[in-house]
């Protein structure tokens, strides 16, 4: 294991497919108008944001959700999706 680039020209091709693959959501779009009244340049879309953005492979390997680093842990938006490609198993 070790460290990969998520971003730019070093971007490590999984993330150029998962970032592809699944679009932005729109607690991603308010995360950014947020970075920048804080005066910080945020990625564009559709480039991973911020730490703690996660996405959700399906079984067959296909990336079906992509959750935003103001999504918490319990939201139940998270287990929803899970437990949809579980049973699709």
């Amino acid at each position: 294991m070790s460290k990969i680039s998520v971003l730019g020209t070093q971007q490590h091709p999984l993330y150029g497919a998962l970032t592809m693959a699944v679009p932005v959501g729109q607690d991603n779009q308010q995360f950014r108008e947020d970075l920048r009244g804080h005066g910080l340049n945020p990625t564009e879309d559709p480039d991973v944001l911020w730490s703690f953005e996660r996405f959700v492979i399906s079984r067959d390997g296909r990336p079906v959700a992509r959750f935003g680093p103001k999504v918490a842990p319990d939201d139940p938006a998270l287990p929803k999706v899970l437990n949809v490609e579980l049973a699709a198993g």
